[in-house]
C-alpha cells in the first residue's frame, strides 16, 4: 500500500509543476485566454523594430496587442487583438512609436470622430512615425565615415 502512495504523491506532484509551468507562460506572455475581445487588421507602409506580441496602446494604456504580421501588397498588414473594453472609432488610425532611445516599438491607435465603431476583421491604416531611435543607426554610419577621413587626413 505504501508503494500506491509514494507514487500517486510523485505524480500529483509532476502535474502540479506542469500546471504551474503552463500558467507561469500564459501569464508571462500575456496571452489572451477566455478573455473577450476582438482582431482588427493595421495596415502600414513600414514596421521596422515592430515584433509579434508588441503593445497596442490609447493615451498610454494597453488596449491590446500584435498577434503576427504579413508583407501583402498594401504593405504590411498587422494583426491586432483588441481587448474590446472601450470601443473605437471607425476611423481610428495607428502609427508606430519608440518607447525612448533603445527603440523598443508599440503601436498608438489615435481616436477618430466617426459614430461607428471598430468591429471584428475591420482594416485601419497607419504610418511609421521616425524618431531619434531610428536616427541611431544614420548618426553610427556618419561617424564611421567621420573617422576615416579624419585618418585619411592624418596620414596627409
Amino acid at each position: 500500500m505504501r508503494r500506491w502512495t509514494n507514487e500517486i504523491i510523485v505524480g500529483t506532484g509532476i502535474m502540479l509543476a506542469i500546471a504551474i509551468g503552463i500558467y507561469g507562460y500564459v501569464f508571462l506572455r500575456d496571452l489572451p485566454v477566455r478573455q473577450q475581445g476582438y482582431k482588427i487588421t493595421l495596415v502600414f507602409p513600414n514596421v521596422t523594430g515592430l515584433q509579434s506580441g508588441d503593445g497596442v496602446t490609447v493615451s498610454g494604456l494597453k488596449v491590446g496587442r500584435i498577434l503576427a504580421m504579413n508583407l501583402t501588397r498594401q504593405g504590411v498588414e498587422v494583426r491586432v487583438w483588441m481587448n474590446g473594453q472601450v470601443p473605437f472609432p471607425k476611423d481610428s488610425r495607428a502609427a508606430i512609436r519608440s518607447i525612448g532611445m533603445i527603440g523598443e516599438k508599440y503601436i498608438a491607435l489615435l481616436p477618430g470622430q466617426s459614430p461607428e465603431n471598430l468591429h471584428e476583421d475591420d482594416v485601419v491604416f497607419g504610418v511609421y512615425e521616425s524618431d531619434l531611435a531610428d536616427a541611431g543607426g544614420s548618426l553610427t554610419e556618419m561617424i564611421d565615415q567621420t573617422k576615416a577621413l579624419l585618418s585619411k587626413i592624418n596620414t596627409a
